[in-house]
């Protein structure tokens, strides 16, 4: 546990302090995917003081009960749920990337009973998980006909998410306010993000994360906690594979820190250890039954002389010097013509033919390319607004004007969005203290995980959005300890 809190709080300090650096004084830098924001990142710290300020005055107002907290949160997310569908039903488009090409196949299947492009499908498996839930999903009796049933789930998962996170800080602090202030962040950075227009893994995996950290912060667990934990995340990574990196903490902190009662066989409470074990395997196996049943459903095969795109794939692509490591075009031309192992070669000789200082400023603008971006790179995916049309519609075009290219306020959306991330990161440092316990470990090394991720692999600031709810999380947690420094230090003034 000491080498952890050693460990673990050093490497985030110095990861999200380095990150910070680079967002507020070298964000204006050229790097592939840029923004053009109204005001440069420095002037967010008069929004940042703000938030201070806010919470200052929030710590001192008396903590409400238990029932009050649960009625204003029910309250906050029905609404916020009906709004969410008003958005999404006066301002969704078919998108032209990944996320259409999907839709598409959906449709193909429900008329013809057979997926369309097994190619794709071959090389990214993980899309036939989510093929299969959103062909459940039509399915269902009269509310299935139209796509409208893909958003009211989009609104649903996301507002759980929400709640979930709440719950999450309540369960680590054990403080309404915290635990009510955390969703009311969440709201202009997520829960009303225009990503809940687009159906895709980014909004159907957001549950997962914050599901399963939600469940491992209860004071109290039992096996089957264990169980849907290991349910939730294996669930999640068949339609995200970056789900699996929370659950990868938890076990990592788990077993350092249980390293001694490990050991110690003869300690071991036979019956409890079997049972955890037990339905932690059923909960892999529930999944994988699952995942099965929807590749017969769907009627999925490898297609032959088709490769799947493996982790050396993404590597090469996350090293590629020509587009900072953001999607390429050449490298998935190679990897289809020439398989994966030419992607080893290519690992090797972009990591040789450059410099130390030629990596530093290489994974730099990578790094500007995954955080500095508070819309979680919204309009950047391929020809991302081809099908949005001029609208007449007031209420239409209202929307639009606040979420296509185009709009009036489109940029103004995109500062609101950076000013509340930048907080969001200018806070989380401060998550480190002199003693962080097991659960606060775990959001950290959840953090590490995922920006490590993308550092290595593809960059893509959208990947963050699934993992957007555990930021929020350490934001509130590294916004108590600076209270609480605050509070210390006027005390001594």
């Amino acid at each position: 546990m000491k080498f952890l809190q050693k460990t673990i709080p050093v490497i985030f300090i110095v990861m999200f302090s380095y990150i910070l650096i680079l967002l507020f004084f070298f964000g204006n830098i050229d790097y592939i995917n840029q923004r053009n924001y109204l005001l440069s990142n420095i002037f967010s710290i008069i929004f940042i003081i703000i938030i201070f300020f806010i919470f200052f005055f929030f710590k001192n107002i008396k903590d409400f009960s238990n029932k009050k907290y649960y009625i204003v949160l029910a309250i906050l997310s029905l609404v916020l749920f009906f709004v969410q569908m008003f958005v999404e039903v006066y301002g969704y488009f078919t998108p032209t990337w990944d996320a259409g090409h999907l839709l598409r196949t959906v449709e193909h299947f429900l008329n013809y009973k057979v997926i369309n492009d097994m190619e794709y499908m071959t090389r990214y498996p993980n899309n036939t998980m989510l093929t299969f839930i959103l062909i459940l999903f039509r399915n269902i009796p009269f509310f299935g006909n139209s796509n409208f049933i893909f958003l009211f789930f989009n609104s649903l998962f996301v507002n759980i998410s929400a709640i979930f996170t709440s719950l999450t800080v309540k369960n680590l602090t054990h403080n309404n306010r915290y635990a009510l202030s955390s969703y009311i962040f969440l709201i202009p950075l997520v829960v009303l993000s225009p990503w809940i227009l687009v159906v895709y893994s980014d909004t159907f995996a957001l549950i997962f994360p914050i599901l399963v950290l939600y469940i491992y912060t209860k004071d109290k667990k039992d096996c089957y906690d264990y169980f849907f934990i290991c349910l939730l995340s294996l669930f999640g990574y068949y339609i995200k594979p970056t789900v699996i990196i929370v659950l990868l903490a938890i076990i990592i902190v788990e077993l350092l820190t249980n390293l001694r009662r490990i050991l110690n066989f003869r300690k071991w409470n036979l019956k409890v250890v079997l049972k955890n074990i037990s339905l932690s395997l059923l909960g892999f196996l529930v999944v994988f039954s699952i995942n099965a049943a929807a590749r017969v459903y769907v009627e999925y095969y490898q297609v032959p002389n088709v490769v799947e795109f493996k982790l050396v794939h993404f590597i090469a692509m996350g090293l590629n010097e020509e587009t900072q490591g953001i999607f390429n075009g050449s490298d998935v031309d190679d990897s289809i013509k020439y398989g994966m192992n030419q992607n080893i070669d290519k690992i090797k000789k972009r990591l040789s033919e450059r410099s130390l200082k030629e990596h530093l400023d290489f994974f730099s603008k990578k790094t500007l390319v995954n955080y500095n971006d508070g819309s979680f790179a919204w309009g950047k995916e391929g020809a991302f607004f081809l099908n949005v049309k001029k609208q007449s519609h007031p209420i239409k075009k209202f929307i639009n004007n606040i979420f296509t290219h185009d709009g009036s306020f489109y940029k103004v959306y995109l500062l609101i969005a950076q000013w509340f991330w930048l907080t969001l990161l200018f806070y989380i440092p401060f998550c480190v203290k002199k003693a962080n316990s097991k659960k606060e470990l775990v959001v950290m090394l959840t953090l590490i995980g995922i920006t490590l991720f993308l550092t290595l692999f593809e960059a893509r600031a959208r990947y963050l959005y699934c993992y957007s709810p555990i930021y929020v999380v350490a934001f509130v947690l590294g916004n108590i300890n600076v209270l609480s420094y605050t509070k210390k230090w006027y005390k001594k003034k």
